[in-house]
């Protein structure tokens, strides 16, 4: 018969099912994987200065020579190239260049992709054994992957990217006639893609509005009750 010592002590009779459960449960315990470990952050983003300044972050974009970067301590920082001395990044972006136009049929190949790395007036993007040298003069765009995906390669949702406003009032009146007064409107567009680096392809326009009340005078014989719309 089989044995099992537990905190010095031995015992011969067990029930048959915890004879069986315990090579079961053990099993389970065996099997559960080890903790997996975390993977480590991304290597936080360095822009620096001509006046020598530095602040570590995160690069957001850059448009038609203003760059956008995000630091913890100063919030987004827009600056123009003449001010930058050099960027580091270790994230992926889509730099596109002055007179290229982008539109869902544009090979990934046509424009460069790849960590982004600024110094001497030049924009190296890729990594440094096949890094692509751009001026920064010429960089028109500079995007982050993720986004440069989902506006060229996904289709958007029908609630994605609309802008307006929605409005709704009411009036109360009580004195020798009664009167109730109801509004709403709305004016809603949407403009697909959102983004001012693509063409325009698609726009949808909502206008909306309706009005409704009542005027009545209680007391009267007959009462006197309108309705309008």
């Amino acid at each position: 018969m089989a044995q099992f010592r537990f905190a010095g002590r031995v015992f011969s009779r067990l029930p048959i099912s915890l004879r069986f459960a315990l090579p079961a449960t053990l099993s389970l315990v065996l099997a559960v994987p080890g903790y997996a470990q975390t993977p480590p952050a991304p290597a936080p983003d360095v822009i620096t200065f001509t006046n020598g300044d530095q602040l570590t972050g995160k690069l957001l974009s850059e448009v038609a020579g203003s760059v956008t970067f995000h630091s913890d301590i100063a919030g987004d920082v827009t600056v123009t190239w003449d001010k930058i001395k050099s960027i580091h990044t270790s994230q992926q972006f889509a730099v596109v260049q002055q007179g290229q136009r982008v539109t869902r049929k544009t090979a990934d190949t046509d424009i460069a992709h790849g960590p982004i790395e600024v110094e001497n007036d030049e924009v190296k993007v890729g990594i440094p054994a096949a890094a692509k040298d751009i001026p920064v003069k010429s960089a028109q765009y500079m995007i982050d992957q993720a986004t440069y995906d989902k506006e060229v390669r996904r289709n958007p949702g029908w609630g994605y990217g609309w802008n307006g406003s929605i409005t709704a009032g009411a009036a109360l009146v009580e004195a020798t006639q009664n009167s109730r007064n109801f509004t709403g409107a709305a004016t809603l567009s949407r403009t697909i893609p959102t983004v001012n680096w693509l063409d325009p392809r698609e726009r949808t326009v909502v206008d909306f509005s309706a009005a409704y009340g009542n005027v009545s005078q209680p007391g009267t014989t007959a009462g006197i009750k309108t309705n309008y719309i």
